[in-house]
């Protein structure tokens, strides 16, 4: 497997590759989707600390501590936080209050893996996978991913994605199989090694599959105290079988179908305030979920409510004023964490 794969032939037309959170936004609330993907707005406020930092830093230093180069994650916890505290003086105790509990939460995970023999079955054989699939039914369309690593069960032969993930308890692991995105990642891999649409009638060849099913180890985020109660760690290892798959594309084409048609409508509409209005009101109508919608949407407060109005009062907001911010939100896709913690290393012993 290669770094970054398309797909697609040289002859091929352009696909446009749609995301799992693409995909969930639409299927949580069509309003986000308008704001975040397609007009591509976004709070130009966002701050440093939370859950969703932390987890993300976490992540990226288990991703490089397990790569082919190793980094220890200690020491890129301590690189990205060092990194963030620069950038944002004001957030310095916060941030460091994160940077302790990710740094106590990381050397747990090594004490605990020691002690359990759990690094000792597998191996890493691809990192940072990006590749766009085409989705079979829908011309023009695909799904999106980046697996940040394979790795291969030395007991079993079998191939998995692995996933690293904070929480306050376990229920990303319990739950993991049923996680769109992981099951988006076992499709990915199933369509790209060239087997059959799932549900298609014809049987697959289980010799040819890459990644079918994946690794997903949550850590607790607690200090680990006397008072603190284990466990603290769990790993759990899953497959998904063809079944599963089958019902996983039907609802990855039906999203990414009903994305087209909104994106169609919404260039139909171009500049009438008018037929935009109608649009965003009824098709990207919001879907309100009491205490649900701060957590989860940025535009949740304010700008929700200016669109409700009607009028063009939402339209005003996002292009003046300095609350809001246009960028492509899959810039992410072209983050490269090994570079940026060896850049940041070099920084810091020049």
């Amino acid at each position: 497997m290669t770094q970054t794969q398309q797909v697609q032939t040289a002859a091929s037309p352009p696909i446009i590759g749609i995301s799992r959170s693409e995909m969930e936004d639409w299927a949580r609330d069509p309003r986000k989707w308008y704001l975040t993907w397609y007009l591509q707005y976004r709070p130009a406020v966002e701050y440093p600390t939370g859950a969703r930092n932390l987890g993300s830093r976490y992540h990226a230093a288990m991703q490089l501590h397990y790569g082919p180069e190793p980094i220890d994650a200690l020491l890129v916890l301590d690189v990205l936080y060092a990194a963030e505290i620069e950038a944002h003086p004001d957030f310095a105790d916060e941030l460091e209050k994160d940077r302790e509990l990710s740094k106590i939460m990381a050397e747990g995970w090594f004490e605990h893996a020691a002690a359990e023999g759990l690094d000792a079955h597998h191996r890493v054989v691809a990192v940072e996978q990006e590749m766009t699939v085409p989705l079979p039914g829908l011309p023009g369309y695909g799904i999106r991913v980046k697996l940040d690593q394979a790795v291969q069960n030395l007991d079993t032969g079998v191939l998995s994605f692995r996933d690293w993930k904070t929480g306050a308890d376990f229920t990303a692991a319990d739950y993991a199989d049923q996680d769109p995105q992981m099951r988006l990642y076992s499709l990915a891999q199933w369509l790209a090694s060239g087997q059959p649409p799932p549900g298609s009638g014809t049987e697959p060849d289980p010799s040819a599959f890459l990644v079918l099913g994946g690794i997903v180890t949550v850590a607790k985020k607690v200090k680990r105290t006397k008072t603190a109660k284990p466990p603290f760690y769990k790993q759990r290892e899953f497959v998904h079988p063809p079944e599963v798959m089958a019902a996983t594309l039907a609802r990855v084409t039906t999203l990414c179908d009903e994305i087209s048609v909104a994106r169609y409508r919404l260039d139909q509409a171009g500049g009438d305030p008018d037929a935009v209005n109608h649009i965003q009101s009824t098709m990207l109508r919001r879907v309100w979920i009491t205490r649900d919608c701060e957590r989860f949407c940025p535009h949740s407060s304010g700008m929700c409510q200016l669109m409700d109005r009607g009028g063009t009062g939402w339209m005003q907001a996002l292009v003046s004023g300095s609350g809001y911010v246009q960028g492509d939100p899959y810039d992410y896709y072209n983050d490269d964490p090994v570079s940026r913690v060896r850049a940041l290393l070099e920084k810091r012993s020049g």
